[in-house]
């Protein structure tokens, strides 16, 4: 190894040796979970690149769907970037930091933007602001209204109406405590106390996600069921694989308060399969964006073919005439 790269690696192991050692000293420090956000963040990083890469042969009609859809894959790359910190040094916060405002703020980006996605991606009829407003102005609505949330940490359990304990089956339920912070001496936190009603806690998050989950598996099965034969399979395995993820973060509670699986291995399981349906995702998307573009191109094509049997020269010709 020449003695420049030699620097280097003595210098990055160094800096992560440090940072280990710091995070060994944080209660509840989870390493693991962290180098798992952290090979998400990577995977979403590499897709947002792949997508980026479609744009030379996006027309005008899909630019909505192209720029929504790399908006979900960047907010989430940088979700999971700062989630490799909150695991480390911020994993059991009792009270809201610029970290964790900022890591609540970048998990919304998806729940906001999904169900706009999957509303315009199967869309057959314009869907830019301008011609199709409603969708838009109704995220741009949830959106202020979860960072208001979130920045205020408003009480949003209905003056106490919502339930303080929810009954996962006869047996089973969850009080609110510190599920990760339990061992070690922790009542209450913003991380993994369930249910937790303050605005900037994990659990509104979550709760925010799994609506947005449900909203999006509506509109799926619809285009599932209505729209073009050549997109219809797409949006079939697209409700198969939003409806994984639906199960998947409510499966967290069952595991926590069911199972008795620390939340580290909670963690573990979850991490696995959002890695998993994110990919397939990705490759469903890109596969709707390219069909959507090829008929477009092949439609214009065969008008002006068509336009030339007819005995009509094309408009460009017929102005050289002029």
């Amino acid at each position: 190894m020449a003695p420049a790269q030699a620097g280097v690696y003595a210098y990055v192991t160094s800096l992560g040796q440090a940072i280990v050692g710091r995070s060994a000293h944080v209660t509840g420090s989870r390493f693991g979970s962290g180098m798992q956000d952290l090979i998400l963040s990577m995977e979403l990083s590499m897709f947002f690149v792949l997508w980026l890469a479609e744009w030379p042969r996006v027309t005008s009609r899909k630019m909505p769907f192209f720029i929504i859809y790399g908006g979900c894959l960047l907010g989430a790359a940088l979700w999971c970037a700062l989630g490799v910190y909150i695991h480390m040094f911020e994993p059991l916060p009792t009270e809201r930091t610029a970290g964790w405002l900022a890591f609540l703020a970048l998990g919304a980006v998806t729940p906001v933007l999904f169900p706009l996605l999957t509303k315009i991606a199967f869309s057959e009829g314009s869907v830019s602001p301008c011609d199709y407003p409603k969708p838009y102005i109704a995220a741009g609505f949830v959106a202020m209204a979860y960072m208001f949330a979130v920045v205020t940490g408003a009480d949003i359990s209905l003056g106490g109406r919502m339930p303080m304990e929810l009954w996962l089956s006869p047996w089973h339920s969850v009080d609110g405590r510190s599920y990760g912070g339990e061992p070690h001496g922790i009542t209450f936190d913003l991380m993994s106390s369930f249910p937790c009603y303050r605005g900037d806690s994990l659990f509104t998050l979550s709760t925010f996600f799994l609506a947005a989950n449900g909203l999006s598996i509506t509109i799926l099965r619809r285009a599932a069921r209505d729209g073009t034969a050549e997109l219809r399979p797409i949006a079939s395995r697209l409700c198969i694989g939003v409806s994984l993820m639906l199960i998947n973060c409510f499966s967290m509670l069952y595991l926590i308060a069911v199972a008795n699986f620390s939340i580290v291995r909670v963690f573990d399981i979850f991490h696995a399969i959002q890695g998993l349906v994110m990919a397939a995702a990705f490759f469903d998307f890109r596969a709707a964006l390219r069909m959507q573009d090829t008929k477009s191109a092949s439609g214009h094509q065969a008008c002006t073919t068509g336009s030339t049997l007819n005995g009509e020269k094309p408009h460009v010709e017929r102005k050289k005439e002029m």
